[in-house]
């Protein structure tokens, strides 16, 4: 049991942990956006996270809480699904940094999105691991 918990020389030549660790970030980040985005698409939440925007300033507010609603709906589809893991944890990772920097600064209001930051851009570093439907070449 202990050899899974060591490591010869920093290297771990067993990756089936690795893959299934993966695979649970994926899952639950993708399942975390996939709700939040379907209540901004489909129950008015673009609509409010577009008044938001525009309390806040931010340029293209309508344009901006409509793309954000599709990236969270349809990214956290293709995360789960391991279709574009890399991209797509990207923009959601993105979108934690401006929901951070607007509307949660600081502990403990912040502290969601700084999980999910964390696990986008862990995501964005490591890809999809084995179980995915699409697994990029450029990054062995």
């Amino acid at each position: 049991m202990l050899k899974y918990f060591t490591c010869e020389n920093g290297r771990c030549e067993d990756k089936n942990y690795t893959d299934a660790a993966l695979l649970l970030l994926r899952v639950v980040l993708g399942m975390i956006f996939i709700y939040h985005g379907y209540q901004k698409l489909f129950n008015g939440g673009a609509e409010d996270l577009t008044v938001f925007l525009e309390s806040s300033n931010f340029i293209f507010p309508v344009f901006f809480g409509w793309l954000v609603s599709a990236i969270q709906f349809f990214g956290g589809i293709a995360v789960i699904l391991g279709i574009f893991t890399r991209p797509f944890s990207a923009l959601l990772a993105i979108i934690m940094i401006v929901a951070f920097w607007l509307a949660k600064r600081g502990i403990p209001e912040g502290d969601l999105v700084i999980s999910l930051f964390a696990i986008a851009t862990a995501l964005t570093l490591t890809g999809s691991g084995k179980y995915a439907l699409w697994k990029s070449n450029c990054c062995k």
